[in-house]
């Protein structure tokens, strides 16, 4: 498969993902209160973990994989 067919379906699946927030618009106000507690939740934790995926290599990288990198990430 070409890179040029596997950007097009890239970008195709990303922006089907994004017509989720869309559909979300569709729900009623009531389920949607239930439920939004939930999604902030998993969006924090979604973002927290990626900030670890991204900061430990570097800080890895930088000063060593010391007993003070390792605490810090507990």
């Amino acid at each position: 498969m070409s890179p040029i067919t596997q950007s097009f379906i890239a970008v195709a699946i990303v922006s089907l993902i994004s017509l989720i927030g869309i559909l979300t618009l569709g729900i009623k106000i009531a389920h949607l209160k239930k439920i939004l507690i939930y999604v902030i939740a998993f969006s924090a934790g979604t973002m927290m973990g990626d900030v670890f995926f991204h900061l430990l290599p570097e800080s890895v990288e930088e000063y060593g994989f010391t007993i003070t990198i390792s605490v810090s990430i507990i």
